[in-house]
């Protein structure tokens, strides 16, 4: 385990130069503690996404988590990251919950925000240029610990299988070993800017386990970038124009040793991934029971994890302590509940604002518009009129309330 501890703890100090590497001696080393506490935070972040995929297979596998990553993120790219929410129309206080999931919609929105804000067409070459190890979440830090890149792709290939929307195509040739991008449940054309960016993320992953400027021998885009020039050379590659989002590399390169290989910290991040898809294989996950109960106790004024822990048959310490232990809190999840009920209560019913409040369980009106404008950015009269100008028949069916 010392080897990717040692390098992954330099990694993520800014100042450190890639390319160093790593030597094997087959000594003990001690695990710094900037490691570890960044290993603890990443298996946090997307370990408690595992546990709560009760029904990841079909429904919730189609949402994207990685706040460690947005959180490490933004702010590097020189952005607010409450900010850059707002502006894509997602709660500005999402990522304070480790585990937030993002639909594929929002997941591209969020991107498309970031390069209207920072980089443009030219995105995806700041991500790669600011990428440190704080942001790495499990998948990442198996790639790394992989002993080449064939090895690598194939264990991605396998997470992501199970657990996300996002489906990487593995083809190990010959000549060259090529991925295919793909994104479930997507029916119209993959935004570039978020598939450009996994490619150029997945070139740097590359080059920081093998300490070496691997270039891809083909990267295949469905849309090709206003400058190609810059890509070019990041690569060392030009991107050409495919159906679909693809990259390969040549033989030689995907069986180059990664010397960032750890056997033994594979071994503890596969163990975690096959404990947390037991604990949704089972259902055991309090989380997505606590969303399930809120969403019909609030709109009867039972928000109180008292009522909620009532429901469950536990006691209200002993789900604090088992939400804790998904990575979960139960104020996060109550805010986004409210949040979603909120938005639909906005958009498909005519109930006055007062109403939905008291549903929520607010107060006043005023306090309600307070918190709904601070998730937002706009209040909850804005954002009524919004939906009812963008989907104005819905509006027109669906403003009666009961």
């Amino acid at each position: 385990m010392a080897g990717i501890a040692s390098d992954l703890a330099h990694l993520a100090k800014p100042e450190t130069s890639l390319a160093l590497a790593v030597q094997h001696d087959g000594r003990t080393l001690q695990t710094p503690w900037r490691l570890c506490h960044l290993f603890r935070v990443a298996l946090s972040c997307r370990g408690c996404d595992l546990a709560r995929r009760h029904d990841a297979m079909t429904n919730y596998a189609r949402r994207l988590t990685a706040s460690k990553f947005w959180k490490v993120l933004v702010p590097d790219l020189g952005l607010d990251l409450k900010n850059v929410l707002k502006a894509a129309r997602l709660p500005s206080t999402l990522f304070d919950n480790p585990h937030a999931a993002l639909t594929l919609e929002e997941y591209f929105r969020l991107w498309n925000t970031l390069a209207a804000l920072a980089g443009g067409d030219e995105l995806p070459l700041r991500v790669g240029a600011v990428l440190s190890a704080e942001g790495f979440d499990p998948p990442i830090f198996s790639t790394l610990c992989s002993p080449d890149l064939n090895t690598a792709m194939r264990r991605l290939q396998q997470y992501w299988q199970v657990l996300e929307p996002r489906v990487m195509t593995v083809d190990i040739g010959r000549t060259r070993t090529r991925a295919t991008l793909e994104w479930q449940g997507q029916t119209t054309s993959v935004p570039w800017i978020p598939a450009m960016s996994e490619l150029v993320i997945f070139t740097k992953l590359v080059r920081w386990g093998t300490r070496v400027e691997v270039r891809p021998i083909s990267i295949g885009v469905p849309t090709l970038p206003t400058n190609l020039e810059p890509y070019e050379r990041f690569f060392g590659c030009k991107p050409r124009q495919t159906r679909d989002y693809t990259i390969a590399f040549s033989v030689h390169d995907a069986t180059r040793p990664f010397v960032t290989r750890d056997d033994a910290m594979w071994r503890f991040l596969e163990a975690a991934f096959k404990d947390r898809q037991r604990s949704l294989a089972t259902g055991s996950d309090h989380a997505r029971r606590v969303r399930s109960v809120l969403r019909e106790s609030l709109v009867s004024g039972e928000a109180g994890i008292e009522a909620v822990a009532r429901q469950l048959h536990v006691s209200p310490r002993s789900l604090q302590r088992s939400l804790q232990q998904e990575g979960a809190s139960y104020r996060s999840i109550l805010q986004q509940v409210r949040y979603d009920l909120a938005r639909h209560q906005l958009s498909h019913t005519s109930a006055p604002i007062a109403r939905i409040a008291t549903r929520l369980g607010f107060r006043d009106s005023d306090t309600f518009g307070r918190w709904f404008a601070q998730s937002a950015g706009i209040t909850p009269s804005e954002w009524r009129a919004t939906q009812a100008r963008r989907h104005p028949a819905a509006a027109r069916s669906t403003m009666t309330d009961s």
